[in-house]
């Protein structure tokens, strides 16, 4: 699989399972970026560090809530694999590679927020507009809210015929 990996590639990857973030604390809004996998899905995230030489790898947890038709509620949960990209020059090389690999679905916008926020993050400190970043940082979280509820709004649709015949 090593072999096969490509920019393209790992920017198509992004569009489906990637996570543009922020982080807000009392004092700054720190921009990340992870994906997170089943934990059986580790190779591709060992593969990804190891082809673009960024970010940390990690284990997490996630846990799914299903209530059933008498109200109880069962819980799952699913061992995770992640791969987390915090340092600002990690952030700036992921940036270039964004910035010449364009994304093409509706996390573009996503990206364009997240990308602005990267920008004010690699200034010294003493230079970042903190409330700019904490903007950036609750827009971010917005364009993400606004997108999943319009997606949740649409009323349902004939999945072969919006997909696979257009026409």
């Amino acid at each position: 699989m090593a072999n096969s990996f490509s920019l393209q590639w790992f920017v198509g990857f992004v569009e489906a399972d990637g996570c543009f973030s922020s982080r807000n604390d009392r004092k700054w809004v720190t921009p990340r970026f992870q994906l997170a996998l089943r934990a059986d899905d580790y190779p591709l995230l060992l593969m990804m560090q190891e082809q673009l030489g960024i970010g940390r790898l990690g284990k997490s947890w996630r846990t799914h809530y299903r209530v059933d038709t008498e109200g109880r509620v069962y819980t799952t949960t699913t061992p995770m694999a992640r791969w987390d990209v915090r340092s600002k020059l990690e952030l700036l090389a992921l940036v270039e590679i964004f910035d010449a690999n364009p994304l093409l679905s509706r996390k573009a916008e996503d990206y364009r927020v997240w990308r602005e926020l990267v920008m004010e993050y690699r200034k010294p400190a003493i230079e970042r507009d903190r409330s700019h970043m904490r903007y950036l940082g609750q827009k971010l979280t917005w364009v993400k809210k606004m997108r999943d509820e319009s997606e949740a709004a649409e009323p349902e649709k004939d999945w072969e015929q919006l997909y696979l015949f257009p026409w």
